[in-house]
């Protein structure tokens, strides 16, 4: 049941282990459990389920990096679908998307671009047509994918001028926050003059088993420095996140607890109270929770995650009531839905937030490219 079968007449096209990365997702763009492996040149996905999806998988793209790209929503079948065909439906299905956006918007297209996700289609219409030649089709197909990222790129681009140039119509000056997180130990002379000449704030990690080394025992000197040197230099000041539930966050003393919920969100919520009245008036903004819906090192439900992260933001905001509170999520698409038994993706994680009407001024997202185990595709 939910099997999906896709061909590959040229492995070349994709990174050597791109079978492992790649998932399922339905319209929201949820990933859905599955299982993959190799039958030959033939890509199979188990699912539990037979509903039509998108598979995104990493591909080579021509000048790049590897990139995750998606096909449009297939059904399932008996008969494989060619992978390069579908790569490239759905890669021009964005672009096209992209284009109308813009010609919405009431831009014109330069000519050069328009030209190019012409051409793009064009191959991709041969080799839709030329599927019986399966390596004929996926070198077609190939061609039209990475013309149809080119132009994406450049669409993007305009997009993303657009808007910064339409901004700046509305106010002379940005007051967007770019931080860089400034970690736990002081900078050196060249390190700040870089800083300074990149960045109007910094972000100030809060680090539970640094403050709070033994249970009711702060150690605020790391950050007394560290927020003392940003206010020295002109650097705005986002403190946090203020809690993560990684190895390298959580005080040892607290695995103590790990059977009593109750005692953890007891002990969060205390500590959060410490760190958000002793820096009041100090921060522009506070990073509540970070990473809830990935980091497991405590054996904790999901519905526990959320509960922790409104004991954050709630805490947070009596201490503090008019410093804007922040959580973010890391891996915001979900890629690990596919591969772990969970029931609530990001989306969801927040959405849940938000609708509980907690205060929260703003939701960011943990973009980690590159890495591996953990990191975003």
């Amino acid at each position: 049941m939910g099997e999906m079968r896709f061909q590959i007449p040229r492995p070349e096209q994709l990174p050597d282990d791109a079978f492992r990365w790649a998932y399922m997702a339905g319209l929201e763009g949820i990933p859905v459990r599955s299982v993959n492996r190799m039958s030959g040149s033939t890509l199979i996905v188990d699912r539990d389920i037979d509903e039509s999806g998108n598979l995104f998988i990493p591909w080579r793209v021509a000048g790049r990096d590897p990139l995750v790209l998606s096909t449009a929503s297939l059904m399932e079948r008996d008969e494989p679908y060619l992978l390069p065909v579908e790569i490239a439906r759905g890669t021009l299905n964005r672009l096209r998307h992209q284009i109308h956006a813009w010609r919405s918007a009431e831009r014109e297209l330069e000519s050069e671009l328009q030209a190019s996700a012409d051409r793009a289609m064009q191959l991709f219409i041969e080799a839709a047509t030329t599927q019986r030649d399966m390596d004929r089709a996926a070198e077609l197909a190939g061609e039209a994918i990475d013309l149809a990222v080119a132009t994406l790129e450049g669409v993007m681009t305009l997009t993303a001028a657009d808007a910064i140039e339409r901004r700046h119509q509305r106010e002379t000056r940005l007051p967007t926050m770019m931080a860089v997180n400034v970690g736990c130990t002081e900078l050196t002379a060249a390190e700040t003059q870089g800083v300074l000449a990149a960045f109007n704030s910094a972000a100030v990690p809060v680090v539970w088993r640094r403050a709070e080394p033994n249970a009711g025992e702060f150690d605020w000197q790391t950050l007394d420095a560290q927020i003392e040197w940003c206010r020295e230099v002109g650097l705005r000041v986002c403190g946090g996140p203020i809690l993560r539930l990684d190895k390298g966050f959580l005080p040892d003393w607290l695995y103590l607890w790990e059977d009593d919920f109750e005692q953890i969100e007891a002990c969060v919520a205390s500590f959060v109270e410490a760190v958000v009245t002793r820096y009041h008036g100090k921060m522009h903004a506070w990073h509540c929770a970070a990473r809830l819906n990935t980091d497991a090192a405590l054996a904790l439900e999901e519905e526990d995650m959320i509960r922790l992260a409104a004991t954050v933001i709630q805490t947070a905001r009596h201490a503090d009531s008019k410093t804007p509170l922040i959580v973010s999520f890391d891996q915001p698409w979900g890629e690990y839905l596919a591969r772990e038994d969970r029931d609530l993706s990001p989306l969801h994680f927040a959405d849940a937030l938000v609708r509980a009407d907690l205060g929260i001024a703003g939701l960011g997202v943990e973009i980690n490219l590159g890495y591996s185990p953990g990191g975003t595709l």
